[in-house]
């Protein structure tokens, strides 16, 4: 997974990039019990000859990657993975249509044809409901570990979250990078051959990280 081939899925040297990442700022969607994300002006220009903004974030604030650290027990965290653990070829699948805010995923096609990622596409930020509230679409046990079964190494969703603590503890704990909170701009990348890059900031002992996210195709 962490070696960019050469045999070419889609052509990498003009590709069309989609970013997938949340903007961050003051008043920005978080977690119910994170942090409150803010982004305030420390210097001004017109005053002090140079513009400076201050950021308060969670690791989990935004797009954001999940190491395994996160729920595991002495797992990794996010300065001791690999820096191109959660980039690959991606399988993006579309459950919007059977999503209610809270049903949970089952019965979605995972089946892997060469993919390392695969993307959910919820349409929770396109929908905008539930917004703090904690009710997300996320992922059952079983959808989570036919997912480790089929030989994902990583999960991506358009959500917060993708569940609940054993969803996480599935995942993570058999070494499957888990990608919370893209953007609902993941409805471009439907059906589309597409290469996954997605880049925690190097956070020491970090149990996970804020990250940029871009889908190349």
């Amino acid at each position: 997974m962490h070696q960019i081939r050469g045999d070419s899925l889609l052509n990498l040297e003009n590709p069309t990039v989609v970013d997938l990442s949340l903007d961050i700022y003051t008043g920005m969607p978080y977690y119910p019990g994170d942090p409150q994300p803010s982004v305030e002006q420390y210097r001004h220009v017109s005053v002090d000859g140079v513009s400076l903004k201050r950021l308060a974030l969670g690791t989990h604030s935004g797009t954001h990657i999940d190491a395994p650290a996160h729920f595991v027990i002495d797992g990794k965290t996010i300065d001791m993975l690999h820096p191109l653990a959660a980039c690959g070829y991606a399988k993006t699948i579309d459950v919007s249509g059977s999503l209610s805010a809270r049903m949970v995923l089952n019965d979605a096609d995972i089946t892997r044809k060469g993919e390392d990622v695969i993307l959910i596409y919820t349409s929770y930020y396109g929908m905008r409901e539930g917004a703090q509230s904690g009710v997300f679409p996320t992922l059952s046990r079983r959808f989570a570990e036919g997912l480790v079964d089929a030989g994902y190494k990583c999960v991506g969703i358009d959500s917060p979250t993708v569940g609940d603590a054993e969803v996480h503890k599935t995942l993570l704990g058999s070494g499957v990078i888990i990608v919370e909170n893209l953007s609902n701009r993941l409805v471009e990348v439907i059906s589309k051959k597409a290469y996954f890059i997605c880049l925690p900031i190097r956070v020491m002992d970090g149990d996970g990280a804020p990250a940029r996210a871009l889908a190349l195709m």
